[in-house]
């Protein structure tokens, strides 16, 4: 494998240079944003050809896993953090979470402007997590998804603690963990996740290890947790 390949199978061409591009040892919001934009036009049909299965992949993955334990209720307000193309959005709609209003934020405008073309998120918002204090009031959302956050520094751990701020008592925060980032001895996402269930500012009330890319022979560990 090539040494600025950091994971998947998918080594050479488009998907190879998406890979390297978007991926790295250190988070660097600057070189994301610029590599979002880059790839915002094609997002989509990578993450297509990424997953293999006709599913888009950590998308469907991780929203599914989602249906499975947080409630479907009228009017829920869910924050889709990094939003990307709002693929999550259109999970949702498909898996019963309608009427509902979702807002999305992304640090690609590129990504944003995919996302408004759907028509389906009541708000987009141009940031960073976890720089979203001056954006969100506290408990003001019932659930956070976060598909694809937490991949190879991709966002930083402190975006949990943003999460759990924003997210009301009994509400939820579901999200996926590339498997190989949460295995990693020294990893900081995994750190988090412990620390705050220790702390008591969430119940991990599941995690399950499945399926995340399949063609790229890419897995994750999912995490649904109920804000305390």
């Amino acid at each position: 494998m090539r040494q600025d390949h950091i994971e998947g199978k998918i080594v050479e061409g488009r998907l190879g240079e998406f890979h390297r591009d978007v991926h790295a040892l250190t988070y660097d919001s600057d070189r994301l944003e610029r590599a979002y934009d880059k790839h915002a036009e094609n997002y989509d049909e990578f993450l297509m050809e990424l997953a293999g299965d006709g599913t888009s992949g950590c998308s469907h993955y991780t929203t599914l896993f989602f249906s499975k334990y947080v409630p479907r209720q009228k009017g829920m307000r869910i924050l889709d953090a990094g939003v990307g193309t709002g693929i999550g959005g259109v999970e949702l709609i498909n898996l019963g979470y309608n009427p509902l209003s979702i807002v999305g934020v992304d640090l690609s405008s590129k990504m944003l402007e995919q996302a408004k073309k759907r028509g389906i998120y009541q708000e987009l918002h141009y940031a960073r997590f976890p720089e979203t204090k001056e954006i969100f009031q506290p408990d003001e959302f019932d659930a956070v998804l976060c598909a694809g956050g937490f991949s190879h520094a991709a966002m930083p751990e402190s975006a949990m603690v943003e999460f759990v701020r924003v997210t009301r008592p009994g509400g939820f925060i579901v999200f996926s963990v590339r498997k190989s980032v949460y295995d990693k001895s020294d990893s900081a996402i995994t750190a988090m996740i412990k620390l705050l269930q220790r702390e008591g500012s969430w119940d991990i009330v599941a995690q399950e290890c499945g399926k995340y890319l399949p063609a790229d022979g890419v897995q994750a560990v999912y995490f649904a947790c109920q804000v305390l």
